[in-house]
């Protein structure tokens, strides 16, 4: 009987360790644990609040005057006596080079497309025209500050031609801005993927090669994973744009980025208990930082750290969003119906104060002047 009790124990006990392994094997790994971070019972992580991220280590500036004459000498690459010169001389000329202009434009409608003024090697006016320049212009002043170029396109020319890429590049969404450019003869147009990801949609569109009169610039892609797979597991989705920014609008805006629940989430100044679902655009990206906080970074060749998830950032917008925007399904069936923020590229609130210091200190209006007595 003992022996076989002893055996039935071991048994028992193999059964036992058998289960056990059995069930390590069908449960989901838990998200890695994260400082300021609790897992949640889904398995994801919630992270609202997290200390500033540390100042990189200043960089010296320059003490020089801030004024007009020694921005100009740094553009011209001149001294600032010289500076002073030219700004004088242009201003002494102002009056007879808009007074010019407007003559051309009358009376060489069709043949006069633009003009502008240039700095290097010496400053002059360059007018463009699309027949005889030389013999144009001499018609009308021989002031060598003025000086003749020609140009194929005027910029109504220009947009007629690039209006049928215009609508191909807006219906991919792969542009936000553009400008016709009669100097070069070219529509200048910004394009907000990678060369590499342009000649791919190009080709499965059947676009064809693109004109000579498009120049089109290209962004860059994005460097690196958007999430770390370190982090991966830690949340439920890390939404983001398929096309980079391109130009948004510039007006401030700031709030807390926080993780519920493997749900990135904004609050405003003055909405905390209405936070809204957050967007990164595609220059953005997830990592653990070298103190090991879940934190953003710029995916670029050196990426740039941005802040800590649960500090309070600035960025810059508004920047419109739709439902049919790249993984908001997803974004809906992970996380809610709650409004959508659309980032830009953020940047913690220690690390703007610490790049310009002087904005720590609050503004004071000055006292309102005493009331005149009659």
């Amino acid at each position: 009987m003992r022996v076989r009790s002893v055996l039935l124990t071991a048994g028992l006990s193999v059964t036992a360790a058998a289960m056990a392994q059995q069930r390590q094997v069908n449960v989901v790994a838990p998200a890695r644990i994260l400082p300021g971070a609790r897992v949640e019972q889904s398995g994801f992580l919630t992270i609202e609040q997290a200390p500033p991220s540390p100042a990189p280590a200043a960089t010296a500036r320059p003490n020089r005057g801030q004024n007009e004459r020694t921005v100009y000498a740094e553009l011209a690459g001149i001294s600032n006596a010289e500076a002073a010169k030219r700004l004088r001389e242009q201003a002494a000329l102002r009056p007879t080079a808009d007074k010019l202009v407007q003559q051309l434009r009358t009376r060489e409608r069709g043949n006069f497309t633009t003009v502008e003024i240039v700095h290097q090697p010496d400053w002059a006016y360059h007018l463009y025209f699309k027949r005889q320049p030389e013999k144009t212009l001499a018609r009308y002043t021989r002031n060598p500050r003025f000086k003749a170029k020609w140009s194929r396109y005027s910029n109504s020319e220009l947009q007629k031609l690039s209006q049928p890429w215009l609508d191909r590049l807006q219906s991919e969404r792969l542009t936000t801005g553009y400008g016709m450019n009669a100097r070069t003869g070219t529509a200048d147009i910004d394009i907000v993927v990678g060369q590499e990801e342009f000649a791919a949609i190009a080709a499965r569109r059947g676009w064809g090669k693109v004109p000579e009169f498009l120049n089109l610039k290209f962004d860059r892609s994005p460097t690196g994973a958007a999430v770390d797979p370190a982090v991966a597991k830690s949340v439920r989705i890390f939404p983001q744009s398929d096309r980079g920014l391109g130009i948004t609008n510039q007006a401030g805006f700031k709030g807390r980025i926080f993780l519920r629940d493997g749900c990135f989430m904004v609050d405003q100044p003055g909405r905390a208990d209405r936070p809204m679902l957050a967007y990164f655009p595609r220059e953005v990206g997830l990592y653990v930082d070298p103190q090991g906080y879940l934190a953003l970074r710029s995916r670029t060749r050196e990426p740039r750290h941005l802040g800590r998830i649960g500090e309070t950032f600035s960025w810059a917008g508004p920047i419109g969003i739709t439902e049919e925007a790249p993984m908001v399904a997803e974004l809906r069936a992970s996380c809610g119906r709650a409004p959508l923020m659309h980032l830009s590229i953020p940047e913690s609130e220690s690390l703007f104060e610490a790049r310009y210091p002087h904005l720590r200190d609050p503004v004071v209006a000055p006292d309102p002047p005493p009331n005149k007595r009659n």
